[in-house]
């Protein structure tokens, strides 16, 4: 028989939800990662280097196509070895660290909003981090962006614990997720500092940065400075690299200048439908309330501080990568949660202290709008692309604007956590429905398929030639020496390199060009396969006859 008290409690609060929340959401961000081969260029590009640390042993220096390759700390390339020692030479390898990074930080941020503000709230931060299109796809993806999002969002974590309540476990882990995030992205490991201290100084507490630690300073960077040493005895110089990296990206002297708004639509698709329910200055928020909350001090004054400080950093520098933007999703995650929690509780249906229900309307139409913008732009770019996943990209439109207008003027409030699952269902759903799509696209048009017809044609170790779009997963997929000479390369160059070559893999563009610029070379090259390419077009593989 049913306990009577038992049955009036809301089915959102049951013991069973988050359970259940947190089982969805590692499903949508487990659903077949391993299924479809490794994306140009950083997927290909780590995966090759861990790759060559598990074959040559050499685990100090990372090393890519031959060449030396220190534009970043080791432990992304660390990581991955490891993976590949464990796995294999496979996409499940590549893609493992990321996943797990990606796995903690939702438990992490689960544990975190359930301590400091209940159960519901962070059952809704989980299911909202778990949908946002930046968060899951960046999250998937074998690179830096996973792993260092983990490092940073524990370093903001265990920072405001350690200043909340001065104790040294957490100021112990603030400073290992320095280090580890030093180790990941080298000085972007200092963001965490700069935003908490903007949030201590806004409260007027900026003497309780000090309970951070000071000797950390000092001992955060120490493996990192180990490994830079272990480099420079082994004969390499990688400072100068990493100031053009850092000041180059930033300043555009590396000839990357990208427009200040840039990060607008991304921020606003990324980390829709959060980006949906914000309370902002001047759209639902007052100025002056707004200064009080972060004068206040409070966790979501350092949520806020978390989002708004690293996207004007990011969008002031002339260098700006999609990525750059990710960590950002995890506060955003927690804040939005506190927001629809008082939501769901109707605390949020009569202005209190100048705040008002969020208006939906406003960043629901923007978000849209540029959706809108977004797909013609990709259909004209991207044809092959955008035509396999015009159906999915439909299933979150289109049921996706019905139930978050529904959502967002539903009046009863004991019908608003049915509607907001209702709605993550769906979103979870077509989540599940893209990543379907993305390994039956993806497959047929892969490098990998590409690799495995030239061992068929000349072995797994011979010389390969390349001529056209580059694709750095190529040389995670073959052994053998592969020379990618890009779009503009030296025609001189060309003939001797084709000279010397077992195999040319070559587009139809270069192809043409090479007809007409080379024909002589071009008459001594064997066509034996022609496969799809990812964006359109083919991809012709030859066996050189070398001429007498």
């Amino acid at each position: 028989m049913t306990d009577p008290a038992l049955a009036r409690v809301p089915w959102e609060r049951r013991r069973w939800v988050p359970a259940v929340v947190i089982a969805i959401a590692l499903a949508v961000v487990w659903w077949s990662p391993f299924d479809h081969p490794l994306y140009p260029h950083d997927e290909g590009r780590y995966a090759a280097v861990a790759a060559h640390m598990v074959d040559s042993g050499d685990w100090i220096v990372p090393v890519f196509r031959g060449e030396v390759h220190l534009t970043k700390p080791p432990l992304t390339y660390w990581l991955e070895a490891l993976s590949v020692t464990a796995f294999g030479r496979t996409e499940a390898a590549a893609r493992m660290p990321a996943m797990l990074a990606t796995t903690s930080l939702l438990l992490l941020v689960f544990a975190f909003m359930r301590a400091q503000r209940g159960t519901l709230t962070a059952v809704v931060a989980v299911g909202m981090y778990a949908v946002m299109p930046l968060a899951l796809v960046v999250g998937r993806i074998g690179a830096t962006d996973a792993i260092l999002n983990l490092w940073w969002t524990t370093a903001l974590i265990a920072g405001y614990l350690a200043i909340e309540r001065d104790q040294g476990r957490w100021r112990f882990l603030f400073w290992l997720a320095i280090a580890l995030a030093a180790l990941t992205k080298g000085p972007l490991a200092i963001a965490p500092i700069g935003i908490l201290g903007t949030w201590l100084a806004l409260s007027g507490r900026v003497r309780q940065l000090w309970r951070l630690g000071w000797y950390g300073a000092f001992l955060a960077p120490l493996p990192l400075v180990a490994w830079i040493l272990a480099v420079r005895a082994a004969g390499h110089d990688l400072l100068g690299i990493w100031w053009m990296e850092s000041f180059g990206r930033a300043s555009g002297s590396l000839g990357k200048h990208e427009p200040w708004w840039l990060y607008i639509p991304i921020f606003l698709i990324g980390f829709f439908p959060a980006t949906a329910m914000l309370t902002l200055p001047w759209f639902n928020l007052g100025p002056r309330q707004a200064w009080a909350a972060l004068r206040a001090g409070s966790l979501e004054a350092l949520l806020v501080m978390a989002v708004v400080v690293p996207f004007l950093v990011f969008s002031a520098a002339s260098g700006k990568l999609p990525t750059y933007i990710l960590p950002l999703a995890p506060p955003l995650a927690m804040l939005v949660a506190g927001t629809l929690r008082r939501w769901i509780d109707g605390a949020f249906d009569a202005p209190i202290a100048g705040f008002k229900p969020p208006d939906v309307r406003i960043t629901v139409t923007i978000c849209f709008g540029l959706l809108a913008i977004a797909l013609p732009a990709g259909m004209h770019y991207a044809p092959v692309l955008f035509r396999s996943l015009w159906l999915p990209a439909l299933a979150f439109v289109v049921p996706f604007v019905v139930a978050c207008v529904g959502v967002a003027f539903w009046r009863r409030p004991d019908r608003r956590s049915g509607a907001i699952a209702a709605v993550w269902l769906a979103l979870s759903a077509s989540w599940i429905w893209v990543f379907h799509e993305e390994d039956q696209l993806w497959e047929p048009r892969s490098q990998q398929r590409v690799m495995e017809a030239v061992t068929g044609l000349v072995g797994p170790n011979a010389r390969v030639v390349v001529l056209g779009v580059a694709d750095q997963t190529r040389h995670f997929y073959y052994a053998g020496d592969v020379h990618d000479l890009g779009r503009t390369p030296d025609w001189a160059a060309v003939r001797t390199e084709i000279d010397q070559a077992d195999a040319v893999i070559i587009d139809e563009p270069m192809w043409a060009e090479l007809a007409q610029r080379l024909p002589d070379v071009a008459t001594h090259l064997e066509i034996v396969s022609t496969m799809p390419a990812f964006l359109g077009g083919d991809v012709r593989i030859a066996r050189a006859s070398h001429r007498s």
